[in-house]
C-alpha cells in the first residue's frame, strides 16, 4: 500500500506539470538586481598636483595629509642695504581630507632661528605671508575650477617669530567642506622675511620652517 501511496503522487505531480502554462513575459515587466561600490579612508600617500621647483612633497600618509610644503629661498642681497625681502616662489600647499567626518583642519606654521651655523644668527628676524593668490580643490588627480572653495581658507601670516616660539595659522578647511584635497597657490614675492639691518652678516642663513596639520578649523 505504501508503495501505491507513492506512486500515485509521483504520477499526479507529472500531471499538473505538464498542464501549467508558462507565463508570458509583457512590455513593461520589470527585473530587479543591485549596483554597489564600497569607500575607505585613505591610509596612504596623496601625490602632490603641479608643485612648484622649490616645493617639498612630505609623503604624509592619510586619511589627513599635508602633501606638499615650501622651501622658501629669499635670494643674495648686501648686508644692511634692505630688511624686507621676497621669496621668487610661486608655492603650492596641498592638503587631502579623506576622512568621513569632515571635521575640518589647519595647517600651522613654525619658523627655527636663521642660524649660519657659526654661532651667528639673524636675531629678531620675522616671517610673514600674504593670503594666497588662489585656492584650488582637485578631481582624479587633477585641479578643478569648478570646486567650490568657499570652505577651504587662506590666512595671512603676520611677523611671525623665527626663534621656533611663534605658530601661526596659515590654510584651513572648514566643517562639513574640509573633505578632498586642496591646495593655497601663491605668486612670486608672497613670502617675506623682515631682517633687522643691526644683526645681518655675511654668510648663508638657513631657518627650519615645520608645517603642522591639526584637526580642526581655526576657531
Amino acid at each position: 500500500m505504501k508503495k501505491l501511496i507513492c506512486a500515485s503522487t509521483a504520477a499526479l505531480a507529472m500531471l499538473l506539470t505538464a498542464g501549467a502554462s508558462p507565463v508570458a513575459a509583457a512590455a513593461g515587466d520589470t527585473a530587479d538586481s543591485t549596483a554597489t561600490i564600497k569607500f575607505h579612508e585613505n591610509t596612504g600617500p596623496t601625490t602632490p598636483i603641479d608643485p612648484g621647483d622649490t616645493d617639498k612633497e612630505t609623503g604624509m600618509n592619510g586619511p589627513l595629509s599635508l602633501d606638499l610644503v615650501p622651501n622658501l629661498d629669499f635670494g643674495d642681497h648686501a648686508a644692511k642695504a634692505m630688511t624686507k625681502f621676497d621669496d621668487a616662489g610661486p608655492h603650492k600647499i596641498q592638503v587631502t581630507d579623506s576622512r568621513t567626518a569632515n571635521t575640518g583642519w589647519t595647517v600651522t606654521l613654525s619658523a627655527a632661528v636663521f642660524t649660519a651655523g657659526n654661532g651667528n644668527d639673524l636675531t629678531g628676524a620675522t616671517l610673514s605671508s600674504d593670503v594666497a593668490a588662489n585656492k584650488s580643490g582637485a578631481v582624479d588627480g587633477a585641479l578643478d575650477a569648478s570646486i567650490d572653495t568657499a570652505g577651504i581658507t587662506s590666512l595671512a601670516v603676520s611677523d611671525l617669530a623665527t626663534d621656533g616660539t611663534g605658530v601661526a595659522n596659515i590654510f584651513t578647511g572648514a566643517v562639513e567642506t574640509s573633505g578632498g584635497t586642496w591646495q593655497a597657490i601663491y605668486d612670486a614675492n608672497q613670502f617675506h622675511l623682515t631682517v633687522p639691518t643691526g644683526v645681518q652678516q655675511a654668510g648663508t642663513f638657513t631657518s627650519q620652517l615645520t608645517w603642522t596639520i591639526n584637526d580642526g578649523p581655526v576657531q
